[in-house]
């Protein structure tokens, strides 16, 4: 039997909100799903995301 060792990698919604096509999506569920909570974190994802992209530095 050969045991295989699986890695994780972590996911940053953060980083991955740099790109202009993934804020797109996290608004288009976010509005989808109907609830404010969601519509206002996706929000902040994406602002933090823009205070932290290269091009803002």
């Amino acid at each position: 039997m050969t045991t295989r060792k699986e890695t994780l990698v972590t996911f940053d919604a953060v980083t991955a909100a740099r790109s202009p096509d993934v804020q797109k999506q996290l608004l288009e569920m976010a509005k989808a799903d109907n609830n404010p909570e969601a519509l206002e974190h996706a929000l902040n994802v994406i602002s933090l995301a823009r205070k932290t992209s290269p091009e803002h530095q």
